[in-house]
């Protein structure tokens, strides 16, 4: 993990020798923070001998193992796109020319990267380079120029040319290249220092300068300056001499950087890293680091400022970066005792106490008024300056004291008992002083003493007081109720009126434009035109609610926020959440990243949150006071983000290639970030891809988005970035997936033409099957209705003719009549018998649960009863399950023929044979009664109509069907149906 730590840069004066103490908060207390990374953190090499930052904002750093690229989170180690080669591994120096591309060089020569590919024809440099290349150059005019272990050249754009002793240089290696603001050129080497001035096209050698160069700088006053092999630099041309110090001349300098302020840097061989910078009446001010600040090796390799001012640092072990702080912790010394407990503003100063201690902070000077030695039993509890008579009022363990004119007093509370709590003071316009005791109450000065003040309703205990400017003193409750005072008149005000329903009033505030704002622990709120309107967590505020309250002098809110941080709000942005709490918060968000040791505390009713003499903001926190100058803040503009890469499956596409992905990429990845490289605490991202997400996803600080089962189509992936104010960065990727052939519209509607043919055949088989379905249920009705015609109606309509030849002959011939009656009462048994044989066929015996031999048996045995006629049934193979309806088909067949021998053909016996084989199953019914012709046209009705019906239903099973019968010789019924049908 990235290892931030903070210090506080000792600055010494070197052209003093008695101590000066200075407390500007532009200089003594700017504070740095350090964050170093290493190969555990992620670094593909940690030995960086060069840095360099490219348009888009991405760090390029040269190391021992290859070039490698950050973004300010993460490192990645490079090669070009097109494969082409980089100079070696070993890479030294790095260059990003005014047209965007990267010059690398290193062990053998240099590779212009264009776009991340390599330019073959400029990379060759025509083999000038052998050795290492120690130094790149673009000057004014474009030219690049290379020096290393083969000397000097120069590119002008289309060729390359090598400099030497025409040119007034040594044949030695180059070592350094600088162009200062003339215009001049100057190259550094192994023996001395070389310029040419422009117009010239000889280098002349800079007269006593005869060691070797390994770095070059123009500071502040325009002088070279170079490092120097036996003290820190040397200033080789102007006339400014280098700083005379013994510490310094302890230092070997190896790298130099002027940074935007005009300060110095330069990295040692050991020593660490050195700041000068200018002070006041000539003087030069140092700081040095070192790895006890923070720094990951003491021995500098490169230096490098980028486009958000942050310098960093390579060294053998690692990328170190420097960064300012917005938030500046205060020295208040070690003999400083307690805890710091309250703030207050005066008309030239700003105070601070601790428990023992009450510091006076007016410009440049730090005043301790010997609090322990004057009053050393006193603690200090709550401060509160009153403009009208200059007198600082402190509460403590022990009463009031009164600061005046220099002098401490502890102060009587006349009229009052000792009031030894009180936490809150303030004075109304009046002159009156107002106090509030957490044990006692409220207090009012009235003639020179102190009295209760009454008006304040019940046991409400207050947690805070402040007077504004219109006269009214204003006072909040722990119980989250605010009430104003005027005179004799008092206005309530509570969650009716827009405040918070619960929570303590931590701090109460009048702004410039005399607006009261009141933070409570569930919300900020403002008091305008007779209510409250609260800003909470639900609204976007940043936390549960202010502790601490002030303005700047641009009308800005600063608020502490405990556990957050600090916090700057616009009051017109209060206004625009206030009318459209749909609105996301725009605020500013100073955290840990930002310098902020310690979170804002509550100061339970004294001020924790003050304006200083020259605009800055002091905040009273755990580890101590802190300042933001709102004039040193600049308004950082928003980092873009970068979508870099498209996984689709195990392809990897860059950004600006081609958006259209093959067949089957439905597994997307894509890899994005914001391209800042200073300390982002609170950079958050969401992403969605439109056409197939919904809603946002929050990826919180993840850089990758991932997608399953993403279908073809066209897609636009959006992701935003945030730092705690309204998301400010965005970009876009359009792409689209192609489909496979069977997910394309000629091939749906191919499916659909398919399927409506097939669905049209279903219908038409379905209609098919039932037209032969009814066909066969009129079949059958017809051959009822003609078996009920040819046997029970014409055997009735006999019966009826008899009946009357009998009414006819009971008068006449009673014998023959009752002779004829006889013949009538038997034909009728012999219709009954034709009749429940009919029955019988409709209502064939069940086969559930049976075998069909059994059935069989019944149902022969059933038919010979009462016809005198032997039945036997022989089973031959080994049985076997058929399908249901082929078994009903046999035995229907079977019962069938069984009742045609015995009406027909009045046989002595029937003979039925079940046979079971692999191929087949085969029925045969065999009788031995009179037989006849199966050819002849005289067939009998009855046996012509049953012998259609078992030929139909043999078709019905693939079943085929064999009727063998002579005259006099009986007749052979076979039904065999094959083993495809019996599966």
């Amino acid at each position: 993990m990235e290892r931030p730590v903070r210090l506080l840069l000792v600055t010494l004066a070197l052209a003093l020798t008695t101590q000066v103490v200075a407390f500007n908060v532009d200089e003594t207390r700017a504070r740095y923070t350090v964050t170093a990374w290493t190969e555990r953190d992620g670094m593909p090499s940690s030995y960086v001998r060069d840095i360099a930052q490219d348009r888009q904002g991405y760090l390029w750093l040269a190391t021992y193992s290859g070039l490698v690229r950050f973004d300010g989170a993460r490192f990645l180690a490079w090669q070009p796109r097109d494969g082409g080669p980089l100079p070696s591994e070993d890479l030294s120096v790095l260059l990003v020319a005014r047209d965007g591309s990267l010059w690398v060089g290193g062990f053998g020569g240099v590779t212009r990267l264009v776009d991340g590919a390599t330019d073959r024809k400029v990379s060759s440099a025509e083999g000038f380079f052998q050795g290492y290349v120690s130094a790149l150059l673009e000057d004014r005019i474009g030219h690049i120029w290379v020096a290393g272990q083969s000397g000097v050249a120069r590119f002008d754009g289309t060729r390359w040319q090598r400099l030497g002793r025409n040119e007034g240089l040594p044949e030695r290696a180059g070592q350094r290249l600088h162009e200062d603001t003339n215009g001049d050129i100057w190259i550094g080497t192994s023996v001395g220092l070389y310029r040419r001035v422009p117009d010239e096209t000889r280098f002349e050698p800079v007269p006593g300068v005869s060691f070797a160069i390994e770095d070059l700088a123009q500071d502040a006053a325009g002088n070279i300056v170079v490092p120097h092999p036996t003290k820190l630099f040397s200033v080789v041309s102007g006339s400014t001499p280098a700083p005379d110090d013994d510490d310094l001349k302890r230092s070997h300098g190896t790298r130099l950087l002027l940074d935007y302020q005009k300060q110095l840097w330069v990295g040692t061989r050991g020593q660490g890293l050195v700041r000068l910078r200018p002070g006041s009446n000539s003087r030069i001010f140092f700081d040095r680091l070192t790895t006890e600040h923070g720094l990951s090796a003491n021995s500098i390799l490169a230096l490098f400022e980028d486009r958000e001012r942050n310098v960093w640092i390579g060294t053998p072990f690692g990328l170190n970066r420097l960064s300012q702080n917005a938030v500046i912790p205060v020295p208040l010394g070690r003999e400083m005792n307690g805890h710091v407990r309250a703030l207050a503003e005066g008309d030239q100063s700003t105070w601070v106490a601790t428990e023992e201690s009450l510091l006076q902070f007016s410009g440049e000077t730090q005043i301790d008024y010997g609090w322990k030695d004057t009053l050393p039993d006193y603690t200090l509890i709550a401060l509160h300056y009153n403009p009208h008579d200059t007198t600082l009022w402190v509460s403590t363990n022990h009463g009031l004291v009164r600061l005046k004119g220099g002098v401490l007093q502890p102060f009587p509370t006349p009229g009052a008992s000792v009031l030894n709590r009180i936490r809150s003071i303030t004075t109304d316009e009046k002159g009156r002083l107002w106090l509030c005791d957490v044990d006692r109450g409220i207090y009012r000065s009235t003639d020179r003493s102190l009295t209760r003040f009454e008006l304040v309703a019940g046991d409400k205990q207050a947690s805070t007081l402040m007077a504004a400017r219109d006269g009214r003193v204003w006072i909040g409750f722990i119980d989250g109720t605010v009430r104003s005072y005027r005179g004799e008149q008092s206005d309530s005000f509570s969650a009716a009126q827009g405040l918070p329903t619960t929570g303590t009033v931590t701090a109460i505030h009048e702004d410039r434009a005399g607006s009261i704002w009141v933070g409570t622990h569930r919300g900020l709120s403002r008091y305008r035109d007779g209510r409250f309107v609260t800003l909470t967590k639900a609204e976007g505020f940043p936390g549960p609610g202010p502790v601490a309250i002030a303005d700047d002098s641009n009308g800005d809110l600063w608020l502490g926020v405990t556990g957050v941080g600090i916090v700057r709000l616009s009051p017109a942005e209060f206004d625009n959440i206030a009318s459209d709490p749909t609105r996301q918060l725009t605020h500013s968000l100073f955290g840990p990243a930002d310098g902020l040791r310690g979170t804002p505390v509550p100061g339970f009713g004294t001020r924790t949150a003050v304006r200083g003499t020259n605009g800055e903001m002091w905040f009273l926190t755990g580890n101590g006071v802190a300042v933001v100058d709102p004039a040193r803040l600049t308004q950082r503009p928003a980092s873009p983000i970068v979508i870099e890469s498209l996984l689709a499956g195990e392809n990897r596409y860059a950004s600006g290639d081609e958006t259209k992905l093959p067949p089957g990429a439905s597994t997307l990845q894509f890899d994005y970030t914001v391209l800042s490289l200073a300390p982002l605490s609170q950079v958050d991202f969401r992403y969605k891809l439109e056409g197939f997400d919904s809603q946002w996803t929050d990826a919180g600080a993840r850089r990758q988005a991932f997608f399953t089962n993403v279908p073809p189509g066209s897609y636009r992936f959006v992701v935003e970035a945030g730092y705690g104010t309204p998301r400010v960065s965005r970009a876009e990727w359009l792409f689209s997936i192609r489909p496979r052939f069977y997910q394309t519209s000629w091939f749906a509607l191919a499916i659909a033409l398919t399927s409506g043919i097939g669905l049209w055949g279903l219908w038409r088989l379905r209609l098919h099957q039932m037209q032969r379905r009814f066909t066969l249920v009129l079949d059958e009705r017809a051959r009822m209705g003609r078996e009920i015609h040819d046997t029970l109606l014409q055997g009735l309509v006999g019966v009826a003719v008899q009946i009357k030849v009998i009414a006819d002959q009971v008068s006449s011939s009673p014998a023959a009549a009752r002779e004829r009656l006889e013949r009538v009462r038997k034909l009728v048994e012999e219709y009954i018998g034709e009749t429940r044989q009919s029955i019988w066929d409709l209502r064939s015996p069940s086969l559930q649960g049976r075998d069909l031999a059994a059935v069989l048996r019944d149902a022969g045995e059933a038919v010979t009863a009462d016809a005198n006629v032997r039945f036997d049934l022989v089973v031959r193979g080994r049985p076997y399950a058929c399908p249901p309806k082929v078994e009903e088909q046999l035995l229907r067949v079977g019962r069938e023929a069984l009742n045609n021998a015995v009406r027909h053909a009045h046989p002595s016996r029937v003979k039925v044979e079940l046979i079971y084989e692999r191929e087949s199953v085969r029925l045969r019914v065999i009788d031995d009664g009179a037989g006849f012709n199966p050819d002849a046209p005289g067939l009998s009705t009855g046996a012509h109509w049953g012998l259609m019906s078992m030929r139909e239903r043999a078709k019905q099973i693939n079943a085929k069907l064999h009727l063998t019968s002579t005259p006099g010789r009986g007749t052979e019924l076979e039904l065999i149906v094959p083993a495809m049908a019996t599966r």
